[in-house]
């Protein structure tokens, strides 16, 4: 405890001394929100995307296929992602015709219901498989609680498809709500379940969702994140 007493001290003092304090996304700011001179110096400038994305979403074709809309949930499956309230909308959806993949790993207790919910669990992949894996997918759900930023989201956006995340993470940062997918409550299963229904029904529009993702996301490159980044070192 003492160690963590002095760094918080230490911390304090540099947020105190700082000019600017530089953070992922909205999100984040808020955690100042109580201490009205360190809000006031608190600047969102949200992280940038690698390429291997940016160049999945130049291949994809933005057309309506024959197979079932593929919602795709990229990161570990604790509780604090999520995953239970995806597990309860998927519950509610699936009959619909749609399917879900998974990229991560956790509990065998929530693999478990994953599997028994008919889901594709694809395991943990490095940068190039995640990349590959948002190729044969039409929608990330990514319904965490808190988020930094969440990096896969923007990645997702890359790679051209449309989003649903929540309001405390980056994605109101860097995607329009009902433009590039939608954002929801955390926690809010009825929510979550009404727009990937949503999407099973209106696959053209979701597609177009994706593509606008894909636009958008080619601004938010990490040469962009630095040139923001350099505008407060000046």
């Amino acid at each position: 405890f003492p160690v963590t007493i002095r760094f918080l001290e230490r911390e304090r003092r540099e947020q105190e001394g700082a000019a600017n304090i530089v953070v992922a996304s909205s999100f984040c700011r808020k955690s100042f929100q109580d201490e009205e001179e360190l809000f006031k110096k608190t600047v969102v400038v949200p992280y940038g995307v690698d390429p291997p994305f940016l160049l999945v979403g130049d291949a994809r074709k933005y057309v309506l296929s024959k197979k079932p809309l593929c919602f795709l949930y990229v990161g570990n499956l604790g509780r604090h992602k999520g995953i239970d309230t995806l597990i309860q909308a998927w519950s509610q959806t699936r009959s619909l015709g749609g399917t879900l993949r998974v990229v991560g790993s956790g509990s065998e207790e929530i693999e478990s219901k994953l599997q028994k919910l008919g889901v594709e669990l694809a395991g943990q992949k490095p940068v190039e498989g995640v990349a590959k894996q948002m190729a044969e997918a039409d929608v990330l759900v990514f319904p965490s609680y808190f988020e930094g930023f969440g990096r896969v989201i923007l990645e997702a956006m890359a790679a051209g498809l449309a989003v649903i995340t929540t309001t405390n993470t980056g994605g109101p940062d860097v995607m329009r709500d009902g433009e590039e997918g939608f954002l929801v409550p955390p926690g809010s299963v009825q929510a979550l379940r009404e727009k990937m229904e949503w999407m099973i029904q209106n696959r053209e529009k979701t597609k177009k969702m994706g593509q606008k993702a894909h636009e958008r996301a080619k601004g938010l490159t990490w040469v962009s994140y630095g040139k923001k980044y350099k505008s407060l070192l000046l």
